[in-house]
């Protein structure tokens, strides 16, 4: 059991120095004249968010076409809700519900149906007690 927390402590380290290693090659093209060595993150840069595809911080916003996780390595369809703060998936949407995903829609289209069906039982109940 130690030897299998071990690997995967060692696993989990190795990704974000991974992660890290990739954003800084980033901040390098970005900001050429920033040295990592005195600077924790270029003084312009704004900073990481929580990716919510991974969870893990190293989502960048504003910088490329689509925010970019330095984790999953690959472009996430993101965004940040400016009441509730949640950076969430654009097609699942935010908690507080200001930004309503694609699965609202649909959601909302299946409780029609079942909605729906509900009333015709209710009216064929009532016809039938007539």
């Amino acid at each position: 059991m130690l030897s299998d927390i071990n690997r995967r402590v060692f696993e989990y380290s190795e990704s974000n120095a991974l992660a890290e290693h990739r954003l800084n090659r980033w901040a390098h093209t970005e900001w050429p004249d920033w040295h990592e060595e005195t600077e924790d993150i270029p003084e312009e840069f704004e900073g990481t968010l929580d990716c919510p595809e991974c969870g893990q911080s190293w989502l960048v916003m504003g910088y490329h076409d689509k925010p970019f996780c330095f984790h999953c390595n690959t472009s996430i369809d993101a965004d940040v809700c400016d009441d509730c703060c949640e950076t969430f998936l654009v097609k699942r949407g935010c908690q507080c519900g200001k930004h309503r995903g694609e699965d609202h829609e649909r959601f909302g289209a299946l409780l029609d149906q079942v909605r729906g069906r509900e009333i015709r039982e209710r009216e064929t109940r009532l016809r039938r007690t007539e």
